[in-house]
This record gives C-alpha cells, structure tokens and sequence, in this order.
C-alpha cells in the first residue's frame, strides 16, 4: 500500500487550480446558468480579519452554484460582501402571456 503525504492546503489549492486549468483547456465548458443565494450572515472570525471588519459584523453571505450547458454543476463560490461596499439591486420581469 502507497503511503501519501497530505498536502497543506495552499499546496492543494494550488494543486486544484492546475488540474482545473488543464481539463478546461483540454475539455472547454460553457456555463449555461447560474444558481445563486443571498442571505445575511454574521462575520466568522477569519472573514473578519480579511475585509477588515469586527467578528460577527453583518455581512452579505453568496453562496453561487454554476452549471455547464450539460447541467453538470462546474463551479460553487461562497462569498461575504461587507454591504457599505456592495449596493444590491435585483430585476424581475415576467414576459407578458398570451393564450
């Protein structure tokens, strides 16, 4: 049985990326559509000290599924938007229906 060294994780980020950029370049994708959920969240310790905010700020929590034209899911990013630096705006419109 092969032992494996575990990687720290800036070796397995770098790790992923590589591979990522291999398969896109090899393979390509097109992403067809995009999930997305906004909520609100209090800062955790670590989110705090990278946007310069006090824990448990209130901040915008995005949570973003992307899916290739296949409806394979190719990309899930969470993000904390601190809100003095992120206005939000969402559009709805309904097409008009004829019978």
């Amino acid at each position: 049985m092969e032992h494996r060294t575990r990687l720290s994780a800036s070796q397995r980020r770098a790790q992923l990326v590589e591979v990522a950029g291999r398969l896109f370049a090899e393979r390509g994708y097109h992403t067809l559509s995009m999930e997305q959920l906004a909520d609100a969240a209090l800062a955790p310790r670590n989110v705090a000290e990278l946007l310069h905010v006090r824990p448990r700020t209130p901040l915008l929590l995005f949570e973003r599924t992307y899916f290739a034209s296949s409806g394979e899911p190719v990309e899930y990013a969470i993000s904390y938007q601190v809100t003095r630096r992120y206005p939000y705006r969402v559009v709805l419109a309904r097409a008009d229906r004829r019978s």
